[in-house]
């Protein structure tokens, strides 16, 4: 296994760590618009498959990746 490493300059204080933070704080884990269900156990949802030319699949995340939890919270 290749393991590749970036590693750049550290942030120079607290106001480059919040404009760091910032560009990524915004996002959602999964849009709504690509859930397509949810129970007490799993979310299931539409993702693109880059490696294989964007091919849309169905995946499902059990509750145990912590995905679901967090999205009954919002």
């Amino acid at each position: 296994m290749l393991w590749v490493v970036y590693a750049k300059q550290a942030l120079d204080g607290p106001a480059q760590v919040l404009e760091y933070l910032g560009r990524y704080m915004h996002r959602v884990v999964i849009s709504n618009e690509h859930i397509l269900g949810m129970d007490g156990n799993s979310v299931r949802f539409r993702v693109r498959d880059s490696a294989k030319g964007n091919r849309k699949k169905l995946m499902r995340l059990e509750q145990q990746s912590g995905i679901c939890s967090s999205m009954q919270h919002e």
